[in-house]
């Protein structure tokens, strides 16, 4: 008799469907950035945005920013942030913080920007993650309206001991197209690979983004 019960355990084991990783997965993030000028130099931005996977089926996180962004100089400018994260499928609520410092360098009619942004997620009865994120983008000036670009964006896990503390890359191509002086939209294509982990999600996401000044 226990022969026969292991060996439908076993039957059932092999044909129980195993996921193997690395996983691919394709998304769509789509984001409303609302941005009030209060003077030449500080700005209040707002935005929402939902983002979905499992091949666009289901919402996997609702993010809402709140902060203020102030130029220094043509070239730097700085910013602090609030997010409030949803995860729906984990049932999970996170209030997070970040900074960003922003450096501009025009090149003819390129622009070179690098974008430093520590930010600091929220847990509850656990311990915060805390990751140091780089952007590069260089910008195309096609004219003042159109403005294609790349990117490429590095997660860096800091007071991490558990592993490596590279975790996740994020590349882009896309362009911005400003339809009058308050609109703009932003389409994008960004590959994301998650890295230094056993399971591995590398994600196709298309990206779609608006934004309205004031």
């Amino acid at each position: 008799m226990l022969k026969i019960l292991l060996f439908l355990l076993i039957i059932i084991y092999a044909a129980y469907p195993k996921t193997t990783y690395p996983i691919e997965d394709r998304q769509a993030w789509f984001e409303f950035q609302f941005e009030y000028d209060f003077t030449k130099k500080l700005s209040l931005e707002i935005s929402e945005e939902l983002r979905y996977y499992k091949n666009y089926s289901r919402l996997s996180q609702a993010l809402t920013d709140l902060g203020l962004e102030y130029d220094f100089t043509d070239f730097f400018k700085a910013g602090l942030f609030y997010r409030y994260r949803i995860n729906p499928d984990e049932n999970e609520y996170r209030n997070e913080i970040y900074t960003n410092l922003s450096f501009k360098l025009p090149l003819g009619l390129f622009v070179l920007t690098d974008r430093t942004r520590i930010h600091i997620k929220f847990r509850h009865n656990e311990s915060t993650i805390n990751n140091l994120r780089n952007m590069l983008t260089l910008q195309y000036e096609l004219d003042k309206n159109i403005k294609p670009y790349i990117s490429a964006e590095l997660f860096y896990r800091f007071f991490y001991e558990k592993g490596d503390r590279l975790t996740q890359g994020r590349y882009y191509i896309g362009s911005k197209f400003k339809l009058e002086k308050q609109h703009q939209i932003d389409i994008f294509f960004m590959r994301e690979q998650e890295y230094n982990t056993n399971k591995a999600i590398h994600s196709n996401v298309l990206g779609l983004g608006y934004k309205f000044t004031i």
